[in-house]
């Protein structure tokens, strides 16, 4: 969870910073050769970041299902639908970058092409912040709640809603993330060394 963590909070601070960089004048395909580079790492470390981290958050549902039976399967669920919305910005990256079968894109479909993706991150940003919250309170501890929520909140109004998002809003979303990632993922890896899952706690609840 923790490198997932750092690698979506890399790749999207990165496809934020390069969407500040698209100005009036400039064509969708120009902008993508000029930050070929960039958009490169962000459609495959995206995907790499989507891997890791479904993983750890299903590992995350084993370890809390006992525990929050339905408030943890109504995470896990969402977290899943905004996967599938990260993966969807993943394909229609993957369509201004790499050309299939050496067919040229148009402007129109470059221009369809980036309009998807930023509409599927944002998309999936909302879900994602809804699966945070889930799991916070899945966690059972008051300042992981309170946590769960600032989290969630900063990762529905940092993303693209109406526009490109400041990129202050951006990279504190996206740090509030990592560190909401870290701070779980310490608590599986101490949860797993006990053997008994995630450390039980006085104000903990079942669903």
């Amino acid at each position: 969870m923790i490198v997932g963590g750092a690698l979506f909070t890399a790749v999207l601070t990165t496809l934020g910073a390069l969407s500040q960089k698209l100005p009036e004048r400039t064509t969708v395909l120009d902008w993508a050769q000029q930050n070929y580079a960039g958009l490169f790492f962000v459609d495959e470390g995206l995907a790499f970041a989507v891997a890791t981290y479904t993983v750890a958050m299903i590992l995350l549902y084993q370890q809390l299902r006992h525990r929050s039976p339905v408030t943890s399967l109504i995470a896990v669920v969402t977290y899943c639908i905004a996967a599938v919305g990260f993966v969807n910005a993943i394909l229609a990256l993957g369509r201004l970058l790499y050309p299939v079968n050496s067919l040229s894109t148009s402007e129109e479909g470059a221009l369809l092409s980036a309009g998807q993706l930023f509409a599927d991150i944002h998309f999936a940003a909302i879900a994602l912040g809804v699966a945070i919250l889930m799991f916070g309170i899945a966690l059972g501890r008051w300042p992981l709640i309170v946590l769960s929520a600032t989290v969630g909140v900063l990762q529905i109004a940092g993303t693209y809603f109406g526009g490109t998002p400041p990129m202050w809003l951006l990279a504190t979303s996206m740090l509030a993330w990592f560190v909401w990632s870290v701070v779980v993922g310490l608590l599986m890896i101490r949860g797993r060394a006990n053997g008994d899952g995630l450390p039980a706690v006085a104000d903990s609840h079942s669903d």
